[in-house]
């Protein structure tokens, strides 16, 4: 009823919900219908699934504090218009994530933040091929970049940030002189 009740509010082009309880999401059946929104943010710790639809002119996702049980990245990368997606604070599953050829055609800024669970990533020939701008944030557990990533040429900002020692030695040289603008850095603690 929620997603029938905003598709009719025509000017609503950012969503955001948060669910702060540890019960069921309620249900998100019907994002296709809200046609003009572009932004969706979703958090909270019980978001285990990802909804069945999503807007259709949806260029902007974020998915904060899940304990999504799969791995996103076959839905997600479906999306046609996203050009900006943010995965943070993410408990528990996927393991391991890949990105499928001709995954993302549009996907220009990817943001990795805080996936405590990942430990490898995969990107096959030909996915992310508007690809400006890769954020990896505190993936303590993520073992490498994927090698594909130094044959994407729109590749123009590698930001890795909080990543550890053994990671950041594993860094693959003609990746590192392909990137334009490479930015390793740790932020203070508080």
């Amino acid at each position: 009823k929620l997603c029938m009740h905003l598709s009719e509010v025509g000017s609503l082009k950012t969503l955001h919900l948060y669910c702060n309880t540890e019960s069921e999401w309620p249900s998100l059946d019907g994002l296709s219908k809200l046609h003009h929104v572009t932004e969706l943010k979703l958090s909270g710790r019980a978001l285990r699934m990802l909804p069945p639809d999503f807007p259709p002119n949806l260029s902007r996702l974020s998915l904060k504090y899940t304990e999504l049980e799969d791995d996103p990245m076959p839905v997600l990368e479906k999306l046609g218009q996203l050009s900006f997606l943010k995965l943070e604070d993410a408990w528990g599953e996927p393991h391991r994530m890949v990105i499928s050829r001709h995954g993302f055609h549009q996907l220009k800024f990817l943001v990795l933040n805080d996936l405590y669970a990942l430990y490898e990533m995969k990107v096959d020939k030909g996915a992310l091929p508007q690809l400006r701008c890769l954020r990896i944030k505190d993936c303590r557990r993520l073992n490498k970049l994927p090698e594909e990533l130094k044959h994407i040429s729109t590749l123009d900002r590698l930001e890795l940030v909080d990543m550890p020692e053994y990671f950041i030695s594993r860094l693959d040289a003609d990746m590192v002189s392909s990137v334009p603008n490479l930015r390793i850095f740790d932020l203070p603690k508080e």
